[in-house]
């Protein structure tokens, strides 16, 4: 019975960490994500039926939890794509990219030995660094606006769409937007200077590296 109770705290407060990381609020989505650093250092057996992975590979407890919070980031994306004033609204971005380099800051990249791992983990860094580079492209015109606190999404035409609440509701639009796009791409920034901690130390040429290779590198720093 303990068990099974324990079983079930795990997954409420799984299921909540992930609620902070899309909170409109930066101390709720910073409170996600120390909890889910917190989550990936228990040795939780049913990790893999929280986040309904039904592959049987081997996989790290670490790695499992970054590749779904990216899940989630994408589908966040592909909402910012459509109408970025929604997206700072209901999935902000920023904060999943906060649960993402909180769980990089603990992982010990020198156990990696094994291949396959190595391999797991290039992927997914590649993923990683092509969807930053597209979530830059989407907030770019905020943060890089001469007058960012009174940008509207209506004067971003090509990137978000008209929403209902801006006429009614304009000073609070443009700050929830500012808020999303500033934070997002601070922590783009971080997480590229994570990666290149994590992966320029074990890079010995452009063909032989272990998790970046030099081209990705060029990536990290230059944009």
């Amino acid at each position: 019975i303990a068990t099974k109770y324990d079983d079930l705290r795990i997954r409420t407060l799984f299921h909540r960490i992930l609620q902070l990381l899309s909170s409109t609020q930066p101390p709720e989505t910073a409170s996600g994500a120390t909890l889910i650093q917190c989550i990936a250092q228990i040795n939780n057996e049913n990790l893999r039926q929280l986040i309904n992975c039904h592959n049987q590979q081997k996989y790290d407890q670490i790695y499992l939890l970054i590749n779904h919070i990216t899940k989630r980031l994408y589908n966040e994306v592909e909402q910012a794509k459509i109408n970025l004033f929604q997206a700072a609204k209901n999935g902000p971005m920023y904060g999943c990219l906060s649960g993402i380099n909180a769980l990089l800051t603990i992982i010990q990249d020198d156990k990696y030995e094994n291949d396959e791992e190595i391999n797991q983990w290039r992927i997914l860094f590649n993923h990683l660094i092509e969807l930053c580079l597209e979530i830059a492209s989407l907030t770019g015109p905020i943060v890089s606006s001469s007058s960012p606190e009174g940008m509207m999404p209506m004067e971003l035409t090509d990137i978000s769409g008209k929403d209902d609440d801006e006429n009614s509701n304009g000073q609070i639009t443009s700050q929830m937007l500012l808020v999303c796009c500033w934070r997002t791409i601070k922590e783009i920034s971080l997480l590229f200077s994570r990666l290149g901690q994590i992966g320029i130390k074990y890079i010995e040429n452009e063909s032989q590296y272990r998790f970046i290779s030099l081209k990705q590198v060029y990536y990290l720093i230059i944009k």
